[in-house]
């Protein structure tokens, strides 16, 4: 997860610094955000083959090479922007399946340690978060001192740690005892068919799909350029970025702690995260006030933190061991599907009609998913324990 925010700062700042283009810029992170939905659907069969540990392991050191490629060919003198697209694309291939299969290996370190799932789920989801804190300053501050283009050269060590760590240290999990040799294209079916019929499930995909579809442009060029045209400086758009991060551990922890106590308000919580997102992102438009937006940016992250820790717990409970992998990838595949679209149509509206324009698009899309939400009546299933509870029925299966 360092290595991933580090490049997520570096890349798209290098190409706003090279092309001075919000929407080359918009379509570096399309590049990034295509793969997703494709290894989604394509990779969950894998991560069942393969188990937890290997699909991890493949999925860094791909995303390392990837990655890596980047410093070599600009050393060279042979770096172009269809080849960093690329690359891009490359390195993002099988993020998906990476964080599926580091999923997947969630209930060995559960069982292990002792834990409810809230708390494990939320460990995870903490770790996350701390890293998402802990990249983009990292990544903001050595921007100004070396460059973006050698700051990827730290990146590569972090997919490369990921890897290292999950051959010395991850758990055998039950998912490994349920690889599967089902015909592939039977399997990649398996997870849309289990989704479709799981109504609580569908809506939660829905939802974060829409959700990254509005959101993920102005986390891919609509800050960036912010910060590019108010500042000059990657050291703020760090900053910022980890503000969210702050606020999203912060949230995730407080799941962490009282999420079992929440069992029956789970619906009420995700409504309001989502609810109040363009409340604080209009801060935007009112203000370049570094402490103000850092407030707002702790806010973001703060009222979604619980979000996704919840809803892997949910996911959890209601789908059976043997079709985790390809489930849980085809739920992220669902959630990416759309990402693409948004983020390129977000550098296209931010280099036409500005980015004020921009932000103003993400506020008021988020406003009217805040007030379609609570009619969506699946969501009432989420204050409901499914019938795969770690340490009950899933522990048979």
């Amino acid at each position: 997860m360092i290595g991933n925010t580090m490049a997520a700062v570096a890349i798209p700042w290098f190409v706003l610094q090279e092309t001075g283009s919000a929407s080359q810029t918009g379509f570096t992170g399309m590049a990034a955000a295509l793969p997703m939905a494709m290894s989604g659907v394509f990779g969950g069969p894998l991560v069942d083959r393969l188990g937890g540990r290997k699909m991890s392991i493949i999925s860094d050191v791909i995303s390392a090479l990837a990655v890596l490629a980047i410093p070599i060919l600009h050393m060279l003198d042979l770096l172009t922007y269809p080849l960093i697209l690329v690359l891009v694309f490359l390195g993002a291939m099988l993020d998906i399946p990476g964080v599926t299969a580091r999923r997947m290996l969630l209930p060995g370190f559960q069982k292990q340690a002792e834990l409810r799932a809230e708390q494990m789920n939320s460990a995870f989801e903490v770790l996350n978060n701390a890293s998402s804190m802990v990249g983009p300053v990292v990544a903001g501050a050595l921007i100004a001192f070396i460059g973006p283009v050698n700051v990827l050269w730290l990146t590569v060590g972090g997919f490369l740690a990921s890897a290292a760590g999950v051959y010395f240290f991850a758990p055998p999990n039950p998912q490994d005892r349920h690889t599967q040799r089902q015909p592939y294209l039977e399997s990649m079916k398996e997870g849309f068919r289990f989704i479709g019929q799981t109504p609580v499930l569908l809506a939660m995909a829905l939802l974060f799909g829409i959700s990254n579809f509005v959101s993920n442009g102005f986390w891919g060029v609509g800050l960036q350029v912010f910060a590019y045209e108010t500042w000059d400086t990657a050291t703020r758009l760090g900053v910022l970025i980890s503000a969210v991060g702050v606020g999203t551990l912060s949230g995730a922890m407080l799941y962490g702690v009282m999420g079992h106590r929440w069992l029956k308000h789970r619906r009420e919580i995700l409504l309001i995260g989502f609810s109040t997102q363009w409340l604080w992102l209009s801060a935007f438009l009112f203000t370049t006030s570094l402490p103000v937006l850092l407030l707002a940016m702790f806010l973001v992250g703060f009222s979604a933190g619980p979000a996704n820790p919840m809803s892997v717990t949910i996911r959890f409970e209601h789908i059976p061991v043997v079709l985790r992998g390809r489930v849980f990838a085809t739920f992220s595949a669902i959630t990416a599907a759309i990402t693409p679209v948004g983020i390129a149509a977000a550098g296209l509206i931010i280099e036409h009609y500005g980015i004020h324009t921009g932000i103003t698009c993400l506020v008021v899309a988020y406003a009217l998913l805040g007030l379609a939400l609570p009619f969506v009546p699946a969501f009432h299933d989420m204050n409901h324990q499914g019938p795969y509870v770690e340490g009950k029925s899933a522990a048979q299966d």
